[in-house]
């Protein structure tokens, strides 16, 4: 028997054939196999002792289906609306006298599929049969994880591993051989380390397009990644030590996560994939007190390196950076670990941590600023000590947002998750945290995580995950760029396409400038000192960065490794940057028109060049291109508008003057009402004076079209 299942524009299919009681899949995309004809089935028990196998002695029974369109969510990051546009298969097999269900959503770049049982079929899962086989010819971008002890045997056992690792291209005709520079940075000693592949892996087929393989909601269930058989064929594994499967016991019926097959002609389309978010269902729950926004981050930047460990921040430096993010119109400040023994002296008096905190939260509000605190399952914070499958880690959990939340913070930034070969305590933690954070307001850093899986579609206060090896990894000097250009040109292109990262960038040189707009994180902590961003001359440029995006453009010139170059859009303002990663300068070439609209348009450049950061700034038309030239190991970011401030934001220290650079008619208000409908509005004629903290936004129209708008936050200090 066989079986075609179409997406909307029909351009995309799965073929299910049934061979000998078993069920195969295929995909084509344009009439080319983007995956060849591969098994499924997973294997359920009643027993932790016995189980059936439900990839053999299957038929189909009926196809059934419905179209979903204009499904609409958010999803904060590199592009803020989303739609679901797909149609959703529901497959129903027989087994024996048993039946269960293989669920398909065929979109017009990808597809999703996932198993649902009933409880008939057992509570216990022992293994999962799906296979993926590329086309011959495919290569493929991957990682095996971090192997380092101190951060999986020590923190969460035997069958952990880190997502702060590194990515290179491999063959997938062979058996993966990582080299010297992977094994080095990820700790890969034993040869079992290279039975593991993580999700997201991303391939690059003959023909030059890509895809990616995925999983999303992963719920009641354990994590899972690839296991590399060689011949271009990839299964599953559900442990990372100790056999490629572990046996676990589901609440309720088996559904497993969705398999995620998403494909796109360039690293743009494929960058800009949505299907992992598209398939999680909304929580239903209230997101609009969620902003998305920069922070001030002291860890890293403060700390001693090789010490930063033990570097607790004080009343004083907690305070200092809370007045720094004013001055920078940043909307977030950050209390890493040591916030609980701070404290602070007024009128004589000695404050505790909890009052201390409290003046904290209250300054950051006067000028706002939200504060965003720290917290871990370890060292007891969160009961590290109980923290195990009888579900103390949930109120543990509860008991210390229950006091971030009394505390008046706008955030908890929550650290040190368990693997995800623990249900209870790692993978659902992430959606209780991030459900009872949204019950009680609060915006989500979910730090010493794992992979991103979708959730951010469903609780949109997840504004920002790490599962990614970031700039805490690194120094701030010059011997580090070959290392952190190398990683921004190859994880933004594997583990960037599963959702956001928590890179934590920073501002050195315009390599640093790169980093802040390439990071994906629409909580975007910035890692740099007071005085580092204070007195940067390139700090106008810093305070016009968003954290989150109307759109994203990853430009044809990127390649895997090597370059990385990306242009992203908000509310009609554009901003670019670029990464070499190669040992010679590279020059690109950027034409206005092709991505900026028409019309004049005015644009600032920060550059590295042999001489230091230099700036460029000048007026061009639509029909006009620039050249940039980077140097090895080096970047660049700037701005491109047809409107613009004197100065974005942050402490009122003089005259604003909005300047439009493309014919039109300006207009704003002072009370954070639209100045394109608002009774407020007040057309611009000459410099604004403000005289109180205000949001200053404005517009500018032309011919009754609206060409670009502004937001920022500017404090009376």
């Amino acid at each position: 028997m066989k079986k075609s299942l179409f997406s909307l524009n029909k351009k995309t299919v799965v073929l299910l054939t049934e061979e000998e009681e078993k069920i195969y899949y295929e995909i084509r995309i344009d009439g080319d196999v983007k995956l060849e004809k591969s098994p499924l089935g997973v294997s359920i028990g009643k027993k932790q002792t016995e189980y059936e196998d439900y990839s053999v002695k299957n038929k189909i029974k009926s196809v059934s289906f419905r179209e979903i369109r204009n499904r609409k969510f958010i999803v904060y990051g590199r592009q803020e609306a989303r739609e679901e546009n797909c149609i959703e298969y529901t497959v129903t097999v027989s087994h024996l006298d048993l039946e269960f269900s293989i669920v398909f959503k065929v979109f017009d770049n990808g597809v999703a599929f996932r198993y649902i049982f009933d409880e008939k079929a057992g509570l216990f899962v022992f293994s999962e049969s799906t296979e993926f086989l590329l086309p011959k010819e495919s290569k493929v971008y991957a990682t095996f994880g971090c192997r380092n002890p101190n951060c999986n045997t020590k923190l969460n056992g035997y069958d952990a591993l880190c997502y702060e690792s590194t990515y290179a291209e491999y063959d997938p005709k062979e058996r993966f051989i990582p080299t010297e520079y992977v094994r080095e940075k990820d700790c890969l000693i034993k040869e079992e380390h290279f039975n593991y592949v993580l999700f997201p892996m991303t391939v690059k087929y003959k023909d030059g397009t890509f895809g990616a393989l995925m999983e999303s909601d992963v719920y009641n269930y354990l994590g899972s990644n690839l296991y590399p058989f060689g011949g271009y064929r990839f299964g599953l594994n559900t442990r990372a030590g100790g056999g490629r499967f572990k046996t676990f016991e589901v609440k309720g019926n088996v559904k497993t996560p969705w398999r995620i097959c998403a494909f796109g002609k360039d690293l743009n389309e494929l960058y800009n994939n949505g299907i992992i978010d598209a398939v999680v269902e909304k929580s239903g729950r209230d997101f609009s007190f969620v902003k998305p926004g920069r922070s001030a981050w002291h860890w890293h930047a403060e700390a001693l390196w090789g010490n930063w460990l033990h570097m607790v921040g004080g009343y004083e430096m907690l305070e200092n950076y809370t007045k720094m993010a004013a001055k920078m119109g940043f909307e977030y400040n950050i209390f890493d670990e040591g916030w609980q023994k701070i404290n602070s002296e007024k009128d004589g008096v000695e404050l505790g941590y909890q009052e201390s905190v409290r003046n904290l939260v209250e300054l950051g509000k006067e000028y706002g600023v939200g504060q965003v605190l720290w917290t871990g399952f370890i060292n007891n914070y969160m009961n590290h000590e109980k923290f195990n499958e009888r579900g103390n880690s949930k109120q543990s959990a509860k008991e210390v947002l229950d006091e971030i939340s009394s505390l008046g913070a706008a955030g908890a930034k929550v650290d040190f998750f368990r693997s995800e070969s623990d249900i209870e305590s790692g993978v659902n933690m992430y959606e209780y945290v991030l459900d009872y954070c949204a019950e009680k307001g609060l915006v989500c850093d979910l730090h010493g995580s794992t992979k991103p899986t979708g959730l951010s579609a469903k609780f949109p206060n997840e504004l920002s995950r790490e599962g990614i090896r970031g700039m805490e990894n690194y120094k701030y000097n010059t011997a580090c760029y070959p290392d952190i250009a190398y990683g921004f040109t190859t994880l933004t292109f594997v583990r960037g396409i599963a959702g956001h990262g928590d890179w934590t960038p920073f501002v050195q040189d315009g390599i640093g400038l790169a980093t802040i707009l390439l990071t994906d994180s629409p909580l975007n902590a910035i890692s740099a000192t007071c005085e580092e961003l204070l007195s940067h001359p390139a700090k106008e440029l810093i305070k016009s960065m968003p954290s989150s995006f109307t759109k994203t453009v990853v430009l044809p010139e990127s390649e895997f490794g090597k370059f990385i170059s990306i242009a992203k859009e908000k509310n009609g303002n554009w901003w670019i940057a670029g990464i070499n990663n190669t040992d010679k300068p590279i020059k690109q070439t950027i034409k206005f028109g092709d991505y900026f609209g028409e019309g004049n348009f005015q644009y600032e450049l920060w550059t590295d060049t042999d001489r230091g950061l230099c700036r460029t700034f000048d007026q061009l038309q639509d029909k006009h291109s620039i050249t940039i030239e980077i140097p090895p190991h080096r970047g660049y970011a700037g701005r491109v508008s047809r409107l613009s401030l004197n100065y974005y934001g942050g402490e009122i220290t003089g005259k604003v003057i909005l300047k439009e650079w493309s014919g039109g008619e300006i207009y704003y208000t002072l009370d954070d009402s639209d100045p394109e409908v608002s009774v407020t509005r007040i057309r611009q004629t000459k410099p604004i004076q403000l005289d109180k903290s205000c949001y200053l936004r404005a517009c500018l129209i032309k011919d009754g079209t609206i060409l670009a708008k502004l937001k920022y936050r500017f404090n009376k200090m």
